[in-house]
């Protein structure tokens, strides 16, 4: 049993007796931890069902609806920011042309949310 545990023969009682506190030890610090984290998933947990529930409760047609007038918001900032940028460069012709552009991408996408992909940008790019 000693040759087994990697202990010599002559000190093997005390060296046997170490290696299995600091098994011991390990085993009551992988408990601990074991604790730690399972306190910590059922946190998450009760945090990702709450945020269901929250999300269960929204109403789409007033999300959207939000989401249009954000939008508004949003847009006639960066025609501001477009115009202070390039001043006298500044085209309303190019502004229009991009803003049809990316009303199309958007409307192709579903509205998601998501970016465009990159190939339908660069074919909208090339012409």
């Amino acid at each position: 049993m000693l040759r087994r545990a990697g202990c010599k023969a002559d000190a093997g009682g005390n060296e046997l007796k170490q290696r299995m506190r600091m098994i011991e030890g390990m085993l009551q610090k992988l408990d601990e931890q074991e604790r730690r984290f399972s306190a910590m998933n059922e946190q998450t947990m009760q945090k990702c069902a709450d945020l269901q529930r929250q999300a269960a409760q929204v109403d789409t047609d007033e999300l959207n609806a939000e989401r249009q007038s954000v939008r508004a918001e949003y847009l006639d900032a960066a025609k501001k920011k477009l115009e202070e940028t390039f001043g006298e460069r500044y085209s309303l012709m190019r502004m229009m042309d991009s803003r049809r552009r990316m009303e199309k991408l958007t409307r192709e996408n579903g509205d998601s949310g998501k970016a465009p992909m990159k190939k339908k940008l660069m074919k909208e790019e090339m012409r």
